[in-house]
């Protein structure tokens, strides 16, 4: 058992960050500052081109940027993060995940920070392209919606 165990940690270390972990890893995030830590320190040299890794690296940020008592050092991780899952869209602008990752970040951050411009346009794109998402993005979207009452009942009609 324990080398089938140390096959599979060294397997999923030399083959790099997968997104079902990441997903995991987001979701658990905001239960705890090292859960933040955690999916903060797997993110923070990726240096690939995976748009949805990339969003979930500015995700990341974003999060660490809440346990950081450094005002300035607080703002320049927030704004990284953004730019990170802004771009993330812009270069991959159908995908569902990355807009459900700023979706949740938007309607989770301060209203005073102001970085919720969004949140309407990303819940229209979600729903509109819900139907062609891969599978484990539907789960994501549902979970969510479940989780919290962002989406109209309509909406919601849309998302079964």
């Amino acid at each position: 058992m324990k080398t089938l165990l140390s096959i599979f940690l060294s397997a999923s270390f030399f083959f790099g960050l997968t997104l079902s972990e990441l997903r995991t890893d987001f979701e658990n995030a905001s239960k705890s500052s090292n859960n933040v830590s955690i999916l903060y320190n797997k993110l923070d040299d990726y240096s690939g081109d995976n748009q949805t890794i990339i969003a979930y690296k500015g995700a990341s940020k974003i999060m660490k940027a809440r346990y950081i008592k450094d005002k300035e050092t607080k703002k320049q991780y927030f704004t990284d993060g953004a730019t990170l899952i802004n771009n993330s869209i812009k270069k991959d602008s159908k995908d569902v995940e990355n807009r459900l990752i700023r979706l949740i970040i938007q309607e989770n951050i301060p209203k005073f920070i102001k970085y919720n411009q969004n949140i309407q346009e990303d819940k229209t794109f979600i729903v509109e392209n819900y139907s062609s998402a891969p599978k484990e993005v539907k789960t994501l979207v549902k979970s969510y919606a479940k989780k919290y009452n962002t989406f109209t009942a309509q909406q919601l009609k849309k998302l079964n």
